[in-house]
């Protein structure tokens, strides 16, 4: 490996063998140096328009001079801005002629959300112009600015892209951005889908309308010649990285990690040729044409590199991973599930053959693993991770493009149970277990991820006009057809 290469260059050269590696301790430690950035056709900056509007006099006082405000504010404005480093803010000055807002709006005709911060009553009339962008509204409500706060659930009710913030603590900005964020990168996103059965043509234009995000389908002879071009000698320092960081490793050979390595440098050279996000392969158990290899152990590492890698071809939560994934510049990455309910005592077990490594993002904690076989098949190689107990959790999962089922809750446990179900499992304390399962719809899987995101989501649906029902809480009613078809989980779509 030539000196001063970094990971992203050596990640990115050898799937086809374009340079000679050099075997040996240089291979072993390039493999094992953290990535703590982000692929760089993932980074981009979301871009905010900020706008003042109101003038002195009236309520809230007629001695105050809103300069001195906006010179408060900014002040507050740049403690954040370490949690804004991914954010481009517009300025959009301070406006209190009406003339002067179509000027503003100019600037702000493609920015992926606005932040407007009212200094004074009455100004509807500017709100109202704004909105005409169609372009999510953060309206910030200082205490004793104004009273057009109680304006907002009006045209919320109405449809419109606007969520109030009606707050003293200058921190609540932080997750407010979050969907804003995830729209920006939504728009740019790119799901690879590995298929038996002919693309969803429906689905992925439905998603596109949506969101933005591309779906495209790919034919697994693209994923057999990727694996086959990559440097063995890299595939053997990642499988090396990966037994050396394992607490123990259990069923597999050498062999079946370095196949598992292997796949994984051919999905991630993929994803930089296609200049993709996530990949999902169905029917991912031992593809014809990879030795026997699978993907599961590349999906645990994609997961904490800002990409994804979700199994059995389920494109919903493909979807559902990435709209999380992207609120958060550490684009904590999420946990596909097939959940077990235990009413007993009001819990939900949460397992499945893949976990990612790193469930805080890229600059993360790694949690501690075994090696072990894929449980169905008893072959290949997997992760067993072990989240960390104590951590709140979002479960969720998109239904079609138009509404997403959510819920809340708390890791208490991992399970002591290994020669049962999936490898990777742990234990969630939920609001209500038992009427969670009475209105489960939409196939088995969820996504499961680090921390409540429950009114991150909220925001997200009311500017992307998606319905957001909370598993375990509201009353949830599935049309017909989503009832029928939920007739078998195995069907091929959704899972």
């Amino acid at each position: 490996m030539k000196e001063g290469m970094t990971r992203r260059q050596f990640l990115g050269v050898s799937a086809v063998g374009a340079i000679g590696l050099a075997a040996g301790a240089k291979v072993v430690g390039a493999a094992a140096a953290p990535q703590a950035t982000l692929p760089p056709w993932t980074a981009s900056k979301t871009r905010v328009g900020k706008i003042y509007i109101g003038g002195r006099g009236g309520w809230p006082s007629p001695t105050i001079d809103p300069k001195d405000d906006i010179k408060w504010i900014e002040g507050e404005l740049a403690k954040l801005q370490p949690h804004f480093a991914d954010i481009e803010f517009v300025d959009g000055g301070h406006v209190m002629n009406p003339n002067e807002l179509p000027a503003v709006k100019e600037k702000f005709r493609d920015v992926d959300g606005i932040l407007l911060i009212h200094l004074s009553m009455f100004i509807g009339q500017y709100t109202n112009d704004l909105l005409t962008l169609n372009i999510p509204i953060i309206f910030l409500s200082l205490p004793y600015m104004g009273h057009d706060w109680c304006t907002m659930a009006s045209l919320a009710r109405q449809g419109k892209k606007i969520e109030l913030l009606a707050t003293s603590d200058f921190k609540d900005l932080i997750p407010a951005m979050r969907p804003i964020r995830a729209i920006h990168h939504l728009k740019r996103a790119k799901i690879l889908a590995f298929r038996n059965g002919g693309p969803l043509t429906d689905y992925a234009k439905a998603v596109k309308n949506r969101f933005g995000t591309e779906i495209k389908f790919l034919p697994r002879e693209r994923l057999i010649e990727a694996y086959k071009a990559v440097d063995e000698n890299l595939a053997k320092a990642e499988a090396e990285r990966w037994m050396k960081e394992a607490e123990k490793v259990v069923e597999p050979t050498k062999d079946d990690v370095v196949k598992g390595a292997r796949a994984y440098f051919a999905m991630r050279r993929i994803l930089e040729d296609e200049k993709a996000h996530l990949v999902t392969i169905q029917y991912c158990m031992g593809i014809e044409g990879l030795e026997g290899a699978y993907p599961c152990l590349g999906f645990s590492r994609l997961g904490g590199e800002g990409l994804g890698g979700i199994c059995e071809g389920d494109l919903p939560s493909s979807v559902t991973h990435l709209a999380f994934q992207y609120m958060t510049p550490e684009r904590k990455p999420s946990f596909v599930t097939d959940p077990i309910f235990d009413f007993s005592n009001n819990t939900l077990i949460h397992a499945h053959c893949t976990c990612p490594l790193k469930m805080d993002g890229i600059n993360g904690e790694q949690c501690t693993y075994k090696i072990r076989c894929q449980r169905e098949g008893q072959k290949g190689s997997c992760l067993q991770v072990k989240p960390h107990v104590g951590r709140e959790t979002t479960m969720a999962k998109l239904v079609d493009d138009h509404t997403m089922l959510v819920s809340a809750g708390k890791i208490v446990e991992i399970p002591d149970v290994e020669d049962r179900a999936c490898r990777s499992k742990f234990t969630t304390k939920v609001k209500d277990a038992r009427k969670m399962a009475d209105n489960w719809f939409y196939g088995l899987h969820r996504i499961v991820l680090y921390g409540d995101h429950l009114d991150d989501m909220r925001r997200l649906g009311r500017f992307l006009g998606l319905k957001v029902l909370e598993e375990g809480v509201d009353e949830i009613h599935p049309t017909p057809e989503w009832v029928q078809r939920d007739t078998n989980i195995y069907a091929s779509y959704p899972i």
